[in-house]
């Protein structure tokens, strides 16, 4: 319930905690933790849609503006993907409203793509490929530059990650190893059998009927005249700003040195098991339910409100 553009009712966990679980979306992460948070954590999807008619388990809420609960309402936050999407500015924005909505020691968990991971990766197939310049350690390397660059670039949903997928050039294996279950959102299922995850390089398929109406689709959209594929820019400008793009990554470093500067403290690394933040065995909310392996690999930092203001921004 909204009184003033602030929530008034509030959800408890089985121990009486209050809980605030923040996201961007996905359908294998919905799919798989729905049930969890839905049912004990109070939800804001990071959007700027309009709230759709019969949703009350969740607020489609853009948490670039001011976070609409009194200060001190949690005992934790999970914002699961959130910074990413960001600039530098808007993300030390969200962390303040973050530690303002925090109870004196409450939780901040902040989950997010590892800039270490992802360069390292990338120089990583660069000399696989100088080694060994095979299909397999080239699709590979494509695709190490997509998950550095793409996801940031992109002018439309999914971006050039998407023509590859159409394409048929990626590497099933390496690609599930990059992006966990958040790959099946890209092709439109939820868990892949065996048989898909062997090399497309090495191992090309044969077509299925979906693939074949998907290069249908492509060589009549390269046959139609310029201005049916135009996109007109003011589209583009509505994409970019609508939060789906990342606008900054983090490494460990990086991420400890923000929660330090907007008044967080005891900040440290966690994995998708581990989290300070009470009944979070039960909750599981970073590992997949189709084994021991994380929904989407990330960087985890988790840190505490100990004091009673954040740190003046810097000028």
């Amino acid at each position: 319930m909204m009184r003033d553009n602030t929530v008034t009712r509030l959800i408890q966990t089985q121990s009486g905690k209050t809980n605030l679980h923040v996201w961007r979306g996905g359908h294998s992460y919905e799919r798989q933790k729905g049930h969890i948070y839905r049912s004990e954590w109070n939800n804001l999807l990071f959007s700027t849609r309009p709230q759709p008619q019969g949703e009350s388990c969740l607020l489609y809420f853009d948490v670039r503006t001011p976070l609409p609960y009194v200060t001190g309402t949690f005992d934790a936050i999970d914002a699961f993907h959130i910074i990413e999407h960001l600039t530098p500015e808007e993300a030390d924005f969200f962390l303040r409203e973050a530690f303002r909505v925090l109870r004196s020691s409450g939780i901040l968990r902040l989950s997010t793509p590892d800039l270490e991971s992802v360069c390292r990766a990338y120089l990583d197939r660069v000399a696989d490929y100088e080694r060994s310049p095979s299909a397999t350690n080239r699709v590979r390397y494509e695709w190490s530059v997509l998950e550095m660059l793409d996801q940031i670039a992109r002018e439309h949903s999914s971006g050039l990650m998407r023509n590859y997928i159409e394409e048929e050039r990626f590497d099933p294996g390496y690609a599930k190893e990059r992006f966990g279950d958040v790959f099946e959102d890209f092709l439109g299922q939820d868990q892949p059998d065996e048989a898909n995850r062997r090399s497309a390089a090495e191992h090309p398929a044969r077509p299925t009927p979906r693939a074949i109406l998907r290069a249908i689709r492509k060589r009549l959209r390269r046959a139609a005249p310029f201005s049916w594929r135009y996109r007109d820019p003011g589209s583009v400008r509505d994409f970019r700003s609508s939060g789906e793009t990342n606008k900054w990554l983090y490494d460990h470093l990086s991420l400890t040195t923000l929660l330090a500067e907007t008044g967080f403290e005891h900040i440290v690394r966690k994995t998708y098991r581990t989290s300070d933040i009470p009944e979070w065995e039960r909750f599981d909310l970073d590992r997949s339910t189709h084994g021991d392996y994380p929904i989407e690999p990330s960087l985890y930092v988790e840190a505490r409100k100990t004091r009673s203001s954040p740190r003046a921004s810097p000028q």
